[in-house]
């Protein structure tokens, strides 16, 4: 990351958007693809300095009417937009929110849910807490060194969690944009620095969507997986945000009616008896 993400990413964007699209002729010679620097400036009712000094990261920062324009121009959802919105304003989040841990309430919750995994995540994809059927159906992130609890990382890193997803790429690019959304909240974070760094050294498809700057605000609603002990599952995912938490977001894959698999998450709590206490 660099002291000028809000340039990134409005460079990012700027090049994907379809000239046709924004009414402009498609004909003119582009040497590069998306929008020139001053049609965008143009169409957003900006001086093409001004516009320059955003990109450039000499301005670092835009009123909300600004980049309400920009949003427009550039045809944002809505965790773009947000985003947008974060590295405009720089803020970052109070150090006593971001240290704090999995509360008592958070830990109940999750054990009652009992045949529905569920797993809390940190602002930087980190497995805070898992149950015991989530840890039965991914993997037992309680029993693994700290840095290797991170999903993104684990996903990319650790052979064994290709081969459990159906769309493993897109569940990749997904986690990604998830990570860059919790991040660009503070873009000078010195764990999020060190740990883009580790993965882009890591994989080519992590600087692909890091550098393509993706945002995800939500996961995907149905996840299909390949268990090797229960076989094909089918889960509906909800996702909820831990107001108050510093980041935390908590998922839970609900088995979906008619395909098997809670039938088959039975079966693997029947194999693998709760340890004793």
């Amino acid at each position: 990351m660099t002291g000028s993400e809000l340039g990134e990413f409005l460079r990012t964007r700027r090049a994907r958007v379809d000239v046709a699209q924004v009414g402009l002729p498609a004909t003119a010679r582009r040497r590069v693809p998306g929008l020139r620097r001053e049609e965008v400036a143009t169409l957003a009712g900006l001086s093409a300095d001004y516009y320059a000094r955003l990109e450039q990261g000499r301005q670092l920062t835009a009123s909300p009417e600004v980049l309400d324009a920009l949003a427009r121009v550039f045809r944002l959802d809505e965790a773009e937009r947000s985003h947008l919105r974060r590295l405009s304003t720089r803020r970052s989040e109070p150090p006593d929110v971001l240290a704090r841990g999995v509360g008592p309430g958070m830990r109940i919750l999750l054990d009652e849910l009992g045949r529905v995994p569920a797993i809390l995540l940190g602002r930087y994809t980190e497995v805070l807490a898992a149950n015991r059927i989530a840890r039965l159906v991914f993997a037992d992130f309680p029993v693994m060194p700290a840095r290797d609890r991170v999903v993104v990382r684990w996903l990319l890193c650790d052979e064994k969690a290709r081969p459990l997803h159906d769309d493993w790429e897109g569940i990749v690019e997904e986690m990604i944009g998830m990570l860059r959304l919790a991040v660009g909240r503070d873009p000078e974070d010195l764990r999020a620095r060190r740990l883009v760094a580790e993965l882009s050294a890591a994989s080519p498809l992590f600087r692909r969507v890091w550098a393509d700057h993706r945002v995800e605000a939500t996961p995907r609603s149905v996840k299909r997986m390949f268990h090797p002990v229960a076989g094909e599952l089918t889960f509906y995912v909800e996702h909820l945000a831990v107001q108050g938490a510093g980041g935390q977001n908590l998922f839970t894959f609900v088995p979906r009616p008619g395909t098997g698999t809670a039938e088959a998450v039975e079966g693997l709590l029947t194999r693998e008896p709760a340890p004793a206490s």
